[in-house]
């Protein structure tokens, strides 16, 4: 039995379409603290258990019977008792291998994303310390996000984003669930640390250039600082907290933290992933029809 936390998110969905494909419904476990959300994952045949990371008592039950665990890491600056509760719970229970997903990072960096790194070092710590196999997936960043790192207004007023000349393998939340789905159902055990990206990066001048060509309007690239992109942010009505949150990803990109590119994505698809100019004519292609 394969068991999947965060089913109910944008990548646990992901990951659990992908394994319908793959495997019999029968052998998915859909981990949910509301299993109500999980209600498709029920009427498609897949087991959906009521877990709650924050209560250890709950998830010993849960993970009975699994034999393979994907961990989608938890949202950015939620308590870290969440991680330790479930890898001390999937040891108890005799889970045998665990896939954690975590965020790319250039090698030997060591940049902060204030919530974000702080809690995949951490997870390191805990799975090395846990005496079971496990892999940690460095995922690239989502392209899925890039509307709103953007911003609404991205057409007209140009990219915003102040991240400068960095570059950045962003791949799709699909792309990268497909891939995780592939890897928990291997025969064999993957490295401790493996790196999903995609096989090009892009820069922001890159995003201009393919904006213009695809709206065919002058789309240009917008230098402002960090405050300035905040301030921006803020004006567009996002939360001040998350106006710096994704300030704070321009800054990672600018200082190269996403911009390695690994075959290993696309060896495990099996294709090209879906690149950045296919993602921007899919988001922006009713522009076309204005």
């Amino acid at each position: 039995m394969i068991l999947i936390t965060g089913s109910t998110g944008g990548l646990g969905k992901e990951t659990i379409n992908a394994l319908l494909k793959l495997i019999p419904a029968q052998q998915i476990v859909a981990l949910a603290r509301d299993p109500e959300k999980a209600i498709d994952f029920s009427n498609a045949g897949i087991t959906v258990k009521k877990g709650d990371y924050s209560s250890y008592e709950s998830l010993p039950a849960a993970f009975s019977g699994v034999d393979k665990l994907l961990m989608v890491s938890a949202p950015a600056f939620s308590d870290q008792s969440l991680e330790v509760n479930t890898i001390r719970a999937a040891k108890d229970a005799g889970v045998k291998y665990i896939v954690y997903t975590g965020i790319q990072r250039k090698q030997g960096s060591t940049w902060v994303i204030p919530g974000v790194t702080e809690r995949d070092l951490q997870m390191e710590k805990l799975l090395a310390a846990s005496g079971m196999s496990y892999t940690i997936v460095h995922n690239a960043l989502y392209l899925d996000v890039l509307p709103f790192l953007l911003g609404n207004s991205v057409i007209k007023k140009g990219v915003l984003f102040p991240s400068g000349t960095g570059r950045a393998a962003v791949a799709t939340r699909s792309d990268l669930g497909e891939a995780l789905a592939r890897i928990i159902i291997a025969e064999h055990i993957y490295p401790q640390h493996i790196t999903l990206s995609n096989s090009q990066s892009w820069s922001v001048t890159d995003i201009a250039l393919l904006l213009s060509k695809i709206t065919e309007t002058d789309v240009p690239v917008i230098e402002l600082s960090q405050d300035e992109y905040i301030a921006y942010q803020e004006q567009s009505g996002i939360p001040p907290f998350y106006a710096k949150f994704a300030a704070d990803w321009a800054a990672a990109m600018k200082a190269g933290e996403f911009e390695e590119t690994d075959p290993l994505l696309e060896n495990i698809l099996g294709r090209k992933p879906i690149g950045l100019e296919t993602f921007l004519r899919e988001m922006y292609k009713p522009l076309l029809q204005i």
